[in-house]
């Protein structure tokens, strides 16, 4: 895989800026009224810019689909197509994958588990039980908590067969990725691999979740477009067609506008990869903040939920305010918290993925 400089960079910024729109927009719903709620006189210019730009967390998602697909996806293609899928690379791969995605989700099911037992049994019940009505949470998180959710969503059966854990609603995105590695490697190694994934995309239709199939479509759009070996657009227009795409996701949504924005995005990426120009603008912020976004996009929620719900408990209320300076300052101090907490879990877990993928090749003889 040729992913050169230029490209690093701007992936990198894509990933943490998608999890910042992630996690901005879920914090804004908790904390601020939802906009058809404010009086007609208080939406001002910066008020709508503010609901506007807190309104990409969908788009975020599709952002991590699209870019998982190209570097993941992208190399099963290549080894498939320019080496050969062998035992040595299979083994390689589900380790990467093993490691990857549990080496957080454990600790994040274990952290959320415990985080929404102490919120509604000690604090605010009621907003685990969701008296509020929050946008971003329009289920009742008491209800999720059941041992077989937490075994569920260890093996990544959220939205399939089960719900998300508690509180914790964007673990479903992390169902998605797993089986997506998983059926997208099955299809290259072998016939009887080939059929066993089609044994599993039946149970995922038997189990009524086609949202996932039909948004593996937009990963392995990702994953195709690493093979494009040549300059297809231009890279000045290529971002001026992702804004107006972007733009356009924020007045009419659903699949096909989801996938019309991974398009524009694809060829974004086309276009950086092959330009002159050297964009290595903020490179050490970029891979910093890159780092720990996945660990932001699976710790932020049920964190949010249990300090909204202390603060209640403590008539600290701040939930669904109406936008004035104090609320802004609230919602800042409460984005910087989550974003040090998330910091920390990632030191304590995901900064460990390294160490762990070494200590598993050994023991496979991978080294």
């Amino acid at each position: 895989m040729n992913i050169n400089n230029n490209l690093t960079n701007v992936l990198n910024f894509l990933r943490w800026t998608a999890a910042f729109f992630v996690v901005s927009g879920h914090l804004r719903s908790f904390i601020f009224l939802d906009y058809q709620s404010i009086d007609s006189m208080n939406k001002t210019i910066f008020i709508k810019f503010f609901y506007f730009i807190t309104g990409f967390g969908h788009q975020g998602v599709i952002v991590f689909f699209v870019i998982s697909g190209y570097l993941v996806g992208g190399k099963i293609l290549n080894e498939y197509i320019y080496n050969k899928i062998d035992v040595f690379f299979i083994k390689k791969y589900f380790v990467n994958r093993f490691t990857r995605i549990y080496i957080v989700l454990i600790p994040a099911i274990v952290l959320g588990y415990i985080f929404d037992t102490i919120g509604h049994t000690m604090f605010d019940e009621k907003i685990y039980l969701n008296f509020y009505h929050f946008s971003a949470m329009n289920y009742i998180p008491i209800d999720r908590l059941s041992y077989v959710n937490i075994i569920g969503n260890i093996f990544n059966l959220q939205g399939i067969s089960i719900n998300t854990l508690g509180s914790n609603a964007p673990l479903w995105s992390l169902s998605n990725e797993w089986w997506y590695y998983i059926i997208f490697i099955l299809f290259f190694i072998n016939r009887l691999t080939f059929i066993f994934a089609l044994f599993i995309i039946a149970m995922i239709l038997f189990f009524g979740n086609g949202q996932l199939l039909l948004y593996s479509s937009i990963w392995i759009l990702g994953a195709i477009s690493l093979l494009i070996n040549k300059n297809i657009i231009n890279v000045f227009i290529s971002i001026i067609v992702l804004f107006f795409v972007l733009l356009f996701s924020r007045i009419y949504d659903g699949f096909v506008v989801d996938f019309l924005l991974a398009t524009s995005l694809v060829l974004m990426i086309n276009g950086i990869k092959y330009t002159n120009l050297k964009i290595n603008y903020f490179n050490k912020m970029n891979l910093k903040f890159a780092d720990f976004s996945y660990s932001l996009y699976l710790f932020h929620f049920p964190f949010i939920v249990l300090m909204l719900s202390i603060l209640n408990y403590k008539d600290l209320i701040i939930i669904q305010l109406t936008p004035n300076v104090n609320a802004f300052i609230i919602f800042f101090f409460m984005l910087v918290f989550v974003y040090l907490y998330s910091f920390f879990a990632y030191i304590l877990f995901e900064s460990k993925t390294s160490f762990m993928k070494q200590k598993i090749y050994k023991i496979l003889g991978l080294c």
